[in-house]
């Protein structure tokens, strides 16, 4: 067994004569190692690796590499741009992956590999087509081509492929042999997707795909591009499209007819499908007859479908139970006629419904919904926040975009004594939340309130009596002033969160009685999606830390970011014995830290950040301020605002060294160290 595995160095002499599996861990330098590799008689297996990703440019394999026994090829996310040394001289290759490089053309010489049982140009995004005739790649089992944008249609006569089980979308085009009924003749596996079915010339065609005898399939996606045929034509196609009893989970988009067909009916023979998603279906009044009876459904979304009134549209009878039993999770989004999940409310519909997101429904309105946990609404009406709740289970709410209420309705948020989540996001012209809207929410552990643009202060008496209220966010109230004058009776309080407030001057006197809280963070900006700040925020007013922060006994996490007119820590700093990190960063005026804090004898991690006079000062051993802080075992400063190192800086035993946003880094010479 000696010699099983090794690890090796490329300018190591080593003997590899009898290498069966190598794993290449390449850069741009050590590139043309590969020439080394093909003196190996055994070599069977090729994977690539990227040593530095960020350094290497795409590369092309030299043409005249010889791999003669080569049975797979790894070349995952790598720089490829060219396998003809493959194609032209690995004729028993079997796996070949090359998803996610930079392949743009597969040669047609890939075509004679007869062996290739299994080829993944995934996420190829720089590849323009497949070849010709893949249909002589008789051995070929699995193709994966998902991502790959620019495939306009399969090549010819794919039916050919009969030993194919994996295909991950097969795209109908309008030339002859690449018509959807070449999917007949294939006994495919796990996931199918089916697009431009509007070329589609019939619906024989379709019944010719045989999708109702794929046994073994387990997800299919049936979508158009556009509809130009009748519509009775399109309901035609579908209807002959027939799903197999194997199926788990069915997704159908732009479908353009106005009938979903009849094999939904046949609720037993779709035991095993779970999943089911409907979008851009523009011309559907209804949803499928007999989808409420799907005996295993548990997840639906809903999209784009303009004339559905109900969800569910069925009559019942005298039967309680109703529809939708098994039904745990349900999204419905630009359904803007729908009126209520249910035509006919029944005791038990939707009974183990327990998470509901809802968008752009302005005619919905909620009955009662038993076993609800958690609940989204975006851009609805201001009729469905206004009504009773009803939703005795419901944990987690959370209601965005709004741009007409001025006060937040407190109809949505009665009975609900089991809420621990409320989230309010992007109301524009929400000025006022109502003194009592927490009252009767005992059990509310986290409260966010997110780009509410108007919003200046909470009520004096909102907290009164909020007693397990646990985390507090605000983030983007650009006209925010001060918390409530009852803030400091929550006593459960244990993270607290201010983010691009920059109109926040004050806090509230008392906090003696916040013995919990663990977190802060104040941040005068708030964050773009890529992690930018928001350059569109005020300049914060905080020119100081407010003094009531002091009485913080159990502080362990604190952060300051964002406030150019801060210029100085207060002394009372000291007070906060138990604090273990501190965070200081984009404050251009802070000079100095305060003596008082070599009173945190807890401090475990100190970080500096675009903060440059306050950076000089600290300094490693000759900044004025370093004596303050040479207690701190983990002390990390950064000048980014600039993108300048620290200087006169020296690091003698290095146990973490953290690089973040630096454009370039350049080497200095200077002594060597070994341990």
């Amino acid at each position: 067994m000696e010699d099983e595995a090794r690890v090796v160095e490329i300018d190591c002499p080593v003997n590899l004569s009898r290498a069966r599996h190598v794993t290449f861990n390449y850069s741009n330098q050590s590139f043309d190692m590969l020439f080394a590799f093909q003196k190996i008689e055994t070599l069977r297996t090729l994977m690539l690796t990227r040593h530095c990703p960020f350094s290497i440019e795409a590369r092309k394999f030299p043409s005249h590499l010889y791999f003669p026994s080569l049975r797979a090829f790894d070349a995952k996310n790598s720089l490829l741009t060219s396998i003809s040394f493959l194609t032209n001289t690995s004729k028993h290759i079997r796996y070949l992956n090359l998803s996610g490089t930079y392949i743009r053309i597969l040669p047609e010489s890939i075509c004679f590999l007869q062996s290739l049982q299994t080829l993944d140009v995934s996420f190829c995004r720089h590849l323009q087509k497949l070849p010709k005739h893949m249909c002589r790649l008789r051995s070929l089992r699995h193709l994966h081509i998902l991502g790959f944008s620019s495939l306009r249609h399969m090549p010819p006569n794919f039916g050919k492929l009969t030993c194919l089980r994996t295909l991950s979308i097969f795209i109908v085009g309008r030339r002859r042999g690449c018509d959807v009924d070449e999917l007949g003749s294939l006994n495919l596996h796990g996931d199918l997707r089916i697009k431009n079915l509007e070329e589609v010339k019939s619906p024989m065609e379709a019944k010719k795909a045989n999708l109702a005898g794929k046994m073994n399939l387990k997800r299919l996606e049936l979508s158009w591009d556009r509809n130009e045929k009748s519509q009775v034509i399109i309901e035609q196609v579908l209807e002959s499209l027939e799903p197999p009893p194997s199926i788990k989970s069915l997704d159908i988009s732009n479908f353009g007819g106005r009938h979903f067909p009849r094999w939904f009916k046949n609720s037993a023979m779709y035991e095993n499908l779970v999943s089911i998603c409907f979008a851009g279906c523009k011309n559907c009044m209804e949803l499928p007859t007999g989808l409420g009876k799907l005996p295993s459904l548990t997840y639906l979304r809903l999209s784009g479908m303009d004339l559905v009134q109900y969800v569910d549209n069925e009559s019942y009878g005298g039967e309680l139970e109703g529809g939708f039993l098994h039904l745990q999770s349900l999204f419905i989004t630009d359904l803007p006629n729908l009126e209520r999940l249910s035509k006919e409310e029944r005791r038990m519909d939707f009974s183990c419904l327990s998470y509901l997101h809802i968008e752009k429904c302005p005619k919905l309105t909620l009955h009662c919904l038993r076993s609800i946990k958690e609940l989204i609404i975006r851009g609805c009406s201001e009729a469905l926040l206004k009504t009773d709740s009803n939703l005795h289970t419901l944990t987690s709410l959370e209601v965005c975009d709004n741009d007409n209420l001025a006060s937040f309705p407190d109809g949505i948020l009665q009975n609900l004594t089991t809420l621990q989540s409320l989230k309010i996001k992007r109301f524009s012209k929400l000025e006022l939340l109502q003194s009592d809207m927490l009252i009767g929410l005992s059990s509310m552990e986290g409260l966010s309130i997110t780009s509410c643009h108007m919003l200046e202060c909470f009520p004096v008496e909102i907290f009164r009596g909020s007693y397990s209220l646990k985390r507090i966010y605000i983030e983007d109230c650009i006209k925010f002033k001060s918390l409530s004058a009852s803030f400091g009776d929550l006593t459960a309080l244990v993270s607290l969160q201010l983010i691009g407030c920059p109109e926040l001057e004050a806090f509230p006197n008392d906090l003696n009685n916040l013995s919990c809280l663990e977190s802060l963070m104040l941040s005068g900006y708030t964050y773009q999606g890529d992690g930018s700040q928001n350059l569109s925020t005020p300049h914060p007013k905080l020119t100081t830390l407010p003094e009531a922060l002091q009485h913080l006994p159990s502080l362990q996490y604190m952060v300051i970011r964002g406030f150019p007119n801060l210029e100085l820590l207060p002394d009372w700093l000291g007070n906060l014995t138990s604090l273990r990190f501190f965070n200081i960063s984009k404050c251009p005026k802070l000079e100095y830290l305060p003596t008082t804090i070599q009173d945190l004898t807890n401090l475990q991690t100190l970080e500096i950040d675009s903060c440059p006079k306050l950076a000089e000062r600290c300094g490693k051993e000759i900044g004025e301020d370093w004596h303050k802080i040479a207690h701190i075992p983990r002390v990390f400063v950064w000048d980014r605002s600039h993108q300048q190192p620290i200087q006169g800086e020296t690091v003698n035993c290095c146990f973490e060294l953290r690089l973040n946003h630096w454009r370039s880094i350049e080497k200095r010479d200077g002594p060597s160290h070994h341990s």
